[in-house]
């Protein structure tokens, strides 16, 4: 599979896709183009390079399993 660059507009036609693969592409960030995909409910980017997660918006709603394995990402704890 051919992962289009993540500022493409290939996403904005496809809003009904509930299950999307984007693993073993070496991404370094989640798409910004997300938002239009409103029926996701499981996400792979298993062995990718994600390092934090931020691009999600406009998916909370319907989402319900997000796959990062593989990935370093990096937790920042507050403390108070």
């Amino acid at each position: 599979m051919i992962v289009p660059d993540p500022g493409c507009l290939m996403f904005r036609n496809l809003p009904r896709y509930s299950v999307l693969d984007l693993s073993f592409n070496l991404l370094r960030a989640i798409p910004d183009t997300f938002h239009h995909l409103s029926s996701l409910r499981t996400v792979y980017f298993v062995q990718n390079r994600i390092s934090r997660i931020s691009g999600l918006q406009g998916v909370g709603a319907t989402l319900r399993s997000l796959e990062l394995g593989g990935n370093k990402l990096r937790v920042n704890l507050v403390t108070t």
